[in-house]
């Protein structure tokens, strides 16, 4: 399974150890087997970084000190000009069970975070799946992405953003189904496809 383009291109192959990830040219860039190293020596920081890399992310910088809303670190991507940052460890502040979220920008092209909580941290596929979900918001927010062409396809307001938003969820679901044989865990495909039905049945019911 090959996706993107130029430095971006990466492919997948699955073997019985797990998925390993290889750059359009067929060098290795990292495998779950190496991040799963990393996770059982508790570096949790190193195991996003691969994962990011192995998505066809460029990492700008890292920083590896501990704060209150990124325990374990945090990771800067620049995408389109707008600066990510991607904060690691801890728990949501009313939902402890949520795995990742992201603090949306309010303005194009406004520098915004994304959270890679405790929850996420349980296997390597299930980390492989938040970042890869989380990172397709990114996408979306930055500079020039498909989040506000919705917006303003949608009158922009309160309601652009509202139905930007889930459709943002909905494009986000179907990468982690389009990659779940690449990483599959267990209950994985029955979480992704009742995320995407939920946020669909949310557009639609905006319109009542």
């Amino acid at each position: 399974m090959c996706t993107g383009d130029g430095e971006s291109r990466r492919c997948f192959e699955y073997t019985e150890k797990g998925w390993i990830a290889y750059d359009g040219e067929g060098n290795k860039i990292a495998s779950s087997a190496e991040i799963q190293e990393h996770l059982d020596q508790g570096n949790r920081l190193e195991a996003v970084m691969l994962i990011l890399q192995a998505l066809g992310f460029t990492i700008d910088s890292y920083n590896d000190v501990s704060t209150e809303d990124a325990p374990d670190g945090s990771i800067k991507v620049i995408i389109n000009d707008t600066e990510i940052t991607i904060k690691l460890g801890g728990t949501h502040e009313t939902k402890p069970t949520t795995k990742g979220s992201v603090d949306y920008p309010w303005v194009e092209g406004e520098a915004f975070s994304i959270h890679i909580y405790d929850p996420a941290f349980t296997s390597v596929n299930q980390l492989f799946h938040v970042v890869g979900h989380e990172m397709q918001h990114a996408k979306h927010y930055a500079k020039g992405g498909k989040f506000w062409d919705w917006f303003h396809q949608y009158g922009g307001g309160p309601q652009g953003r509202y139905l930007a938003k889930e459709l943002s969820e909905m494009y986000a679901w179907q990468w982690n189904m389009k990659y779940y044989n690449v990483a599959p865990f267990e209950g994985g495909i029955f979480e992704f496809l009742s995320m995407w039905n939920k946020a669909y049945k949310s557009f639609l019911g905006y319109f009542g």
